[in-house]
């Protein structure tokens, strides 16, 4: 990848569920005992479209790096290294 991250999620695939998009931020008090009211006012609240099964990767930052440093260089276009709320 590169000299500021370190894959931690192995060889083996890692895929995230299927979503109906319902599931929002704002709406998680199983996950967080705390949900602040701003999540509304940041767009946290909103439903999006359906997922299907994501392959993903885990890495862990291994030093100290700007933004674009450290997404820049995974060969994609910075929107398609997001998820969903749900």
């Amino acid at each position: 990848m590169n000299e500021r991250l370190k894959l931690i999620s192995g060889q083996e695939p890692l895929v995230l569920d299927p979503t109906d998009g319902k599931e929002t931020l704002g709406q998680s008090s199983d996950v967080f005992r705390y949900i602040d009211h701003n999540f509304e006012r940041w767009h946290c609240t909103i439903v999006e479209a359906p997922t299907k099964a994501t392959a993903v990767q885990v890495y862990e930052m291994i030093r100290n790096s700007t933004f674009q440093e450290l997404f820049g260089g995974f060969g994609a276009t910075l929107d398609s290294l997001t998820l969903t709320q749900a």
